[in-house]
């Protein structure tokens, strides 16, 4: 059972949760990860992304608590997790679904209004912006790759050689299945202004030929 010390370590770490997400948020919009897979000072990254110096330790150092970047005698690198999962070109990047994450601040902030009314409030009832739908599209890419590597490992789709992906968003099953299967092909179906997005996905990883896009 829990003491009353153990208790409030608790409640202080729900109550400043959000900063942790904060630095985060402000390192992955940045493309800080990227800049730190070599050792840099303060100086280098504040003089990269124009920062002040101190706002750029206080951010690395921010970094540092979190367990994402190491520090040595003043110089900071990305540990492990920074480089497999937060570096923009590494297979595990999750940096698209982090930013769309961080599109979600300002609502939930309106969180006490939305329990009030019972609605969301009508900021939050605005469509996205196309910038806010592409962190969101490309996020699903971030958490989808894997698992449809993952099926086209356990499932044998050999004998079809056709494919519908409904609602297929950045195309990251039709792409793993079709990078598995040279003979088959693909169509996907999703909004108009997802599908460029998904062929943008299918160019990058050669079969965009291979897929239909149908606008549904």
């Amino acid at each position: 059972m829990e003491n009353f010390e153990e208790m409030v370590r608790r409640l202080d770490g729900l109550a400043t949760g959000y900063t942790h997400s904060q630095i985060l948020f402000t390192a992955v919009r940045a493309g800080v990860f990227d800049f730190l897979q070599e050792p840099r000072t303060a100086q280098d990254v504040a003089r990269a992304f124009g920062w002040s110096v101190r706002g750029a330790r206080m951010l690395l150092d921010g970094l540092v608590a979190l367990e994402l970047v190491a520090k040595e005698a003043g110089w900071y690198e990305n540990r492990l997790i920074a480089n497999t999962c937060l570096v923009a070109e590494s297979e595990g990047y999750q940096g698209n679904i982090i930013s769309h994450k961080a599109n979600g601040w300002a609502a939930w902030a309106q969180l006490p209004a939305a329990v009030k009314s019972g609605q969301a409030p009508a900021s939050i009832q605005e469509e996205d912006t196309a910038e806010e739908r592409r962190a969101y599209i490309l996020g699903m890419d971030d958490l989808g790759r894997h698992s449809a590597r993952d099926i086209t490992r356990r499932v044998d789709l050999s004998p079809y050689k056709r494919f519908l992906d409904a609602g297929g968003g950045p195309g990251s099953y039709s792409i793993a299945f079709l990078q598995r299967h040279p003979e088959m092909t693909a169509a996907l179906l999703d909004r108009p202004d997802v599908l460029p997005i998904a062929r943008e996905q299918a160019a990058k990883a050669g079969v965009e030929d291979r897929i239909t896009f149908v606008e549904g």
